[in-house]
């Protein structure tokens, strides 16, 4: 018994690049996806880090209930930039693992934090020994005595 021949007939070959296309098209999207929720994990953790610390120091010194709130106050854009990047690592795993599916429009970006914001948490968090702004002195020892 012969084995049937199949014909390569330009409507077969049409559908096998469409197919092609469709694979090599799901395969990008999903790549994509995971550097974009890698990266959300980058920005996350770079806040992170100040955050723990942030807290930590807070809880540690066991300070009157007002400087604590003054504390979380200052603490607020970074627990909303941690979230934010949180949810959009989430949310770009779930779509890396189904990238035939439409993602949702990702909401606008929380406030950056400003190289003000940053200063300002330090000087609360170490007290006015860091002097960012001064180029000709960088920092102040805490025990020197002031000349």
């Amino acid at each position: 018994m012969k084995a049937p021949c199949t014909r390569l007939t330009l409507r077969t070959m049409i559908i096998l690049v469409a197919v092609a296309a469709a694979l090599l098209w799901v395969l990008e999207r999903r790549e994509r996806f995971k550097a974009i929720s890698i990266w959300h994990e980058l920005e996350k953790n770079k806040v992170a880090g100040d955050l723990e610390l942030y807290l930590v120091a807070t809880v540690a010194q066991h300070e009157s209930d007002e400087r604590s709130e003054e504390r979380l106050r200052v603490t607020r854009p970074l627990i909303r930039f941690h979230e934010y990047h949180s949810q959009m690592r989430d949310k770009y795993e779930r779509a890396a693992n189904r990238p035939w599916l439409p993602v949702v429009e990702d909401p606008p970006l929380p406030p950056k934090l400003s190289r003000d914001h940053y200063k300002a948490m330090l000087i609360r968090l170490n007290g006015p020994l860091l002097d960012l702004d001064a180029p000709e002195r960088k920092y102040r020892r805490p025990y020197a005595s002031d000349e």
